[in-house]
C-alpha cells in the first residue's frame, strides 16, 4: 500500500511511504526530492511502467496558510529505478492526481486553483507543459470579503477517471461531485447541499467485479460511501 503521509496538520514532514500488510513492513519510499523535504505528499498514482506520481501539496506551516492561494506545490515522480525528481512546479496545492486510460496525460487538482490541470506524459517519467483542463470549478474564499455560498466553493480535491474518459472531481465545501467531460463541459452528479449524507467527500474510486461500485471517502464523515455507478471506473494499475 503506497501512503502519502500528509504532515501540515503536525507540522512535520510528510513522506510517500509504502506499507505491506501481509509483514507489517513499514518504509519511507521518499522524504526529499531535489533537495526538498517533503512535507504533504499527497495522492500517490502508479502507472503501467512502473513510475509513481505524487504531489506535495505545500510548504505552508499551517493549515489556514495552505489555502491562501500560495504557488508552492509541485509534483514528483518515483521512478523503478529508484530515482525521483520534481517533474511540475509552482503548483497552487495539487492534490487528486489520476491517469487517462492510455496513460499519456496526469490529471491533477489544484485545490487553490481552484481547477484540474493536465500534463502530458513523456518518456522516461517526465511531465511536459500542464494547462488548466476545463473551467474554474467554483469560488474561493478571499481575504477580507464575505463568504461565498457554500454550494458555489470550488475547492477541488480528489480525482477520478471512469471508462468513458470523464474526470470526477471532489467539491468537498460544497458537497458536491462533478465531471468534466472530454468536451471540457462540467455536469454536477453528486449534490447535498445540506452535508447530512455527502460530507466534505474527498476521494472517489470504483471496485467490484464490474468496477461500477462507486467509494467515496471524506475528510469529515466517518464513513465511506458506497453506490452504484453507472459507468465503470477506468481500471487502476492493481484492477487490470
Amino acid at each position: 500500500m503506497l501512503i502519502a503521509n500528509f504532515g501540515i496538520y503536525d507540522r512535520e514532514d510528510g513522506p510517500l511511504q509504502r506499507f505491506d500488510p501481509a509483514t507489517g513492513k513499514h518504509e519511507t519510499l521518499v522524504a526529499e526530492v531535489d533537495g526538498r523535504r517533503l512535507t504533504s505528499a499527497n495522492y500517490p498514482v502508479m502507472d503501467e511502467a512502473g513510475n509513481t506520481w505524487c504531489a506535495n501539496s505545500t510548504h505552508a506551516e499551517t493549515w489556514p496558510q495552505a489555502l491562501d492561494g500560495r504557488p508552492d506545490g509541485f509534483l514528483f515522480v518515483l521512478r523503478p529505478d529508484g530515482s525521483t525528481s520534481i517533474v511540475a512546479d509552482g503548483l497552487k496545492f495539487p492534490n487528486g492526481l489520476t491517469l487517462s486510460a492510455d496513460e499519456r496525460t496526469l490529471f491533477c487538482a489544484q485545490t487553490t486553483g481552484p481547477d484540474v490541470r493536465a500534463f502530458p506524459i513523456l518518456p522516461g517519467g517526465r511531465l511536459g507543459k500542464g494547462e488548466r483542463y476545463g473551467p474554474a470549478l467554483g469560488l474561493l474564499q478571499e481575504p477580507g470579503k464575505p463568504a461565498p455560498d457554500h454550494n458555489d466553493l470550488g475547492y477541488t480535491d480528489g480525482v477520478g477517471m471512469d471508462v468513458e474518459g470523464n474526470v470526477w472531481v471532489c467539491l468537498p465545501a460544497a458537497n458536491k461531485v462533478v465531471a468534466i467531460l472530454p468536451s471540457k463541459a462540467v455536469v454536477t452528479l453528486i449534490h447535498d447541499p445540506s452535508g447530512e449524507t455527502v460530507n466534505h467527500p474527498t476521494n472517489v474510486t470504483w471496485g467490484g467485479s464490474d468496477l461500477k461500485d462507486l467509494y467515496i471517502g471524506s475528510i469529515r464523515a466517518g464513513y465511506v460511501l458506497k453506490a452504484r455507478s453507472p459507468l465503470a471506473g477506468a481500471p487502476l494499475i492493481h484492477q487490470r
